[in-house]
């Protein structure tokens, strides 16, 4: 298992729960992701990573599936479907027009992964509540 983050706390913490040989962690931009020369995963995590304003998702994500997935690869991608309001946890982001939360944008982002993962042999379900979880496994 390789992790890999741009913050050093994150690092930090995950070393701390997962102390185990078999893991490993990388702090790295993942705009740079191709200068890493990562080994084929099976399994790829990617939680909050494609709604980075600074992140070209259609490179990344080409990266991540022609060149860093392994042949047999389960993808789970998540996206964040909640904010904080008044320390409460509420479904749906905030938008600032609206009062209330607007689905436009996840819907046409869960649309568009969709696609392209079908498009590369791969089934994909959603499922979750506060994040949404693609789930793309190659068949």
């Amino acid at each position: 298992f390789t992790g890999i983050d741009i913050a050093p706390s994150a690092i930090e913490q995950a070393q701390q729960k997962l102390p185990y040989e078999n893991v490993s962690f990388i702090e790295a931009d993942l705009r740079d992701m191709e200068n890493l020369e990562l080994p084929p995963q099976n399994l790829i995590m990617a939680i909050s990573v494609f709604q980075s304003s600074s992140i070209l998702r259609d490179q990344l994500l080409t990266y991540m599936v022609r060149r860093l997935a392994a042949e047999r690869c389960t993808f789970l991608i998540g996206f964040p479907d909640s904010r904080y309001s008044r320390l409460r946890l509420l479904q749906g982001a905030a938008t600032a027009h609206n009062a209330r939360p607007d689905y436009a944008k996840l819907v046409k982002d869960l649309r568009y992964y969709s696609r392209y993962f079908a498009s590369h042999r791969y089934r994909v379900t959603l499922g979750g509540r506060y994040y949404v979880i693609l789930t793309a496994s190659s068949f």
